[in-house]
């Protein structure tokens, strides 16, 4: 670790930082509450049920299916909010000054790495100009401040600190788990470092609050005594079956598709009761043996499945299954100036995270969260929301590798060593491109969400233009047509219901 002899040399750096982040996150902000774009930002299905379960704990209530989500711990940071009667601007004002702050943690984990301070402050701005980052800063989903505190984690983790600053670290790492489970294995990095100092018992302490509070609250939801969602059967059948993509829901063959009254974990839950195994424990052990047995059945299926995954985990365009945010990006106001491509972030960590395990092992400790978001989009499903919370530590590493690449040329051998690493890496992204959303999927998530604003001769239209811009018989198709039908029913358009149900039942028609 290092430090830096004259602090002043830095705040240069630190005000061309505090101009970016204001730079990108204050238009950003202003942009994205005008109406015209309120369409792009308004709360998914899965958003939805986290405000629900939200506002029902506001008010002193149980908060139903708190535990279905892989986010329980984002519902009572929503609920503080709501109790207060502040709403979602107070979120997302809060988000924001998370991402302008990991920036500049971006620099100073990067600085006490090795990396110069040009590489830490470049690390910096493009995480600062990354649209995806910026952008679910202004959603109802946790991955800016779970970016933030994977980040925080980092500094701390640097640090020499001592009995409370072990406390602090596990307390952060109970947290993080709360957001994004698979990330508690993050923890195993500050326990093996913890031991060398003594410091177990401190870390597990701190661990053990958050994790213990979560799991009284899922008892008192009706749940077992455990801080996570029964969930893990589900996520696996989502990357490992028939109809797997790689990129997530829908798997039609198993009904697994949802609507804008069930999102994807109500959907399993249905379906798990429907073949008898009825509580969450149970649901997940149906999900769990479904994908185990698909997967010893189907071996040779896994090897191009890991490419594809590999494939979006690498690859140049973001993809989030409720958002198109390559579309986003290109045409919503509140994003154009946010210009950093995503393959240049790729090429950026690749280079540099390959040329730091080459040079040195010192800080190897903080590429813990980037191999923790690479296994989780391997084992289940790739998405932009669980890649973005390693992209500030990912970048500071890189940073440091970045730094010891260019110093370092006199070492051919790991100069060639890391450019090639850099291909191998950049490869799955050109063998298996991140697949476009097609538009009719596009056009149907927009009209959920508009159906959720309320606006429903708005969401009618966005129907009906995702079920004809679909083939004929897909899930888009159908459930598109299912809710223009209910919804013109609703608002006594009878004979256009009427013509909807008559192209329902032809595509339904068994052939």
């Amino acid at each position: 670790m290092r430090v830096s002899p004259s602090p002043g040399k830095h705040l240069p750096w630190l005000l061309l930082l505090l101009a970016a982040g204001l730079a990108t996150r204050v238009p950003h902000a202003l942009a994205a509450g005008s109406y015209e774009n309120r369409i792009t930002y308004f709360p998914t299905i899965a958003s939805t049920r986290f405000v629900e379960c939200a506002q029902e704990m506001s008010r002193g209530g149980v908060s139903s299916d708190a535990f279905s989500f892989a986010s329980p711990l984002y519902i009572p940071f929503l609920a503080a909010f709501y109790a207060l009667s502040l709403g979602n601007g107070a979120v997302f004002l809060v988000q924001g000054l998370t991402g302008v702050l990991s920036g500049f943690l971006v620099y100073a984990v990067a600085f006490r790495a090795g990396a110069s301070r040009l590489f830490a402050c470049l690390g910096a701005l493009c995480f600062f100009f990354y649209a995806p980052a910026a952008f679910f800063e202004l959603t109802l989903l946790p991955a800016g401040i779970l970016a933030f505190l994977i980040a925080l984690w980092a500094f701390l983790e640097q640090g020499a600190g001592g009995r409370w600053s072990s406390v602090l670290k596990g307390f952060l790492v109970g947290v993080i788990a709360g957001l994004r489970p698979p990330f508690i294995l993050i923890g195993l990095v500050s326990l093996v470092r913890g031991v060398r100092k003594g410091r177990t018992v401190p870390f597990l302490a701190g661990l053990l609050v958050p994790l213990l509070c979560l799991s009284f609250w899922h008892l008192r939801q009706g749940g077992g005594f455990s801080p996570f969602a029964s969930a893990t059967g589900l996520n696996l059948v989502l990357g490992h079956s028939d109809g797997a993509t790689g990129y997530g829901p829908p798997i039609v063959e198993y009904g697994l598709v949802e609507s804008p009254g069930e999102d994807i974990h109500q959907a399993a839950a249905r379906v798990a009761a429907e073949h008898g195994y009825t509580d969450p424990v149970a649901a997940d052990r149906f999900w769990l043996k479904t994908a185990v047995s698909w997967i010893l059945a189907n071996p040779g299926r896994e090897p191009e499945l890991l490419l594809v995954k590999l494939g979006g985990a690498f690859g140049y365009l973001p993809f989030d299954v409720y958002f198109d945010l390559q579309r986003d990006v290109a045409s919503d106001p509140s994003l154009r100036h946010l210009f950093v491509p995503r393959f240049l972030l790729v090429a950026f960590m690749a280079l540099g995270a390959g040329s730091l395990l080459l040079h040195r092992g010192a800080c190897r400790f903080l590429l813990a969260p980037v191999a923790v978001s690479l296994l989780s989009s391997v084992v289940f499903v790739h998405s932009e929301r669980f890649w973005i919370p390693a992209l500030p530590a990912a970048l500071a590493v890189s940073a440091a590798g970045l730094t010891l690449f260019f110093r370092g040329f006199r070492h051919r051998w790991k100069t060639v060593f890391s450019v090639l690493l850099l291909v191998l890496l950049m490869l799955p992204g050109i063998l298996r491109p991140t697949p476009e959303t097609p538009l009719g999927l596009y056009l149907y998530n927009r009209a959920v969400k508009v159906f959720h604003m309320g606006n429903m001769p708005l969401s009618l239209l966005l129907f009906e233009e995702a079920a004809e811009v679909s083939p004929r018989g897909t899930h888009t198709s159908v459930y598109a047509r299912v809710m223009a039908v209910q919804i013109a029913r609703s608002l006594s358009m009878d004979e256009r219901a009427d013509a909807h149900a008559l192209i329902l039942r032809e595509e339904t028609a068994p052939r």
